[in-house]
């Protein structure tokens, strides 16, 4: 997994590429940790992933959660690749729309990440 932020207009952007594999989902979960601390809304860019962990699904899940009620967005920005949508719908990630609290519609895995 490799990984790239950048600030942009009051924001942040997080970039990840590669594989998002189980060994990569203790360092994924510190990223977003430490762009909680900038406390400003984060762009997640997954055009680059090529394929991923379950464990990582579950990571960016609880990573939004934690975001939202910090009063932060985490929010996807461009597309997901069919591999990585592959993984949401076959991992029972895949929902018609987010969970409970999502009330800004940002869930990244509503529509299967479609």
């Amino acid at each position: 997994m490799k990984y790239q932020t950048e600030s942009l207009n009051g924001g942040q952007i997080l970039r990840l590429e590669g594989d998002l594999i189980i060994e990569n989902a203790g360092e994924l979960k510190d990223i977003f940790v430490n762009l909680l601390k900038c406390e400003q809304p984060i762009a997640l860019k997954l055009d680059g992933v090529e394929t991923a962990h379950v464990a990582c699904l579950q990571v960016i899940c609880s990573s939004h959660r934690t975001f939202w009620t910090s009063g932060l967005s985490l929010k996807l920005e461009g597309y997901l690749p069919p591999l990585f949508s592959k993984v949401i719908e076959e991992s029972g990630f895949s929902r018609d729309k987010g969970c409970s609290i999502d009330s800004s519609h940002t869930c990244i895995f509503a529509a299967g990440g479609k």
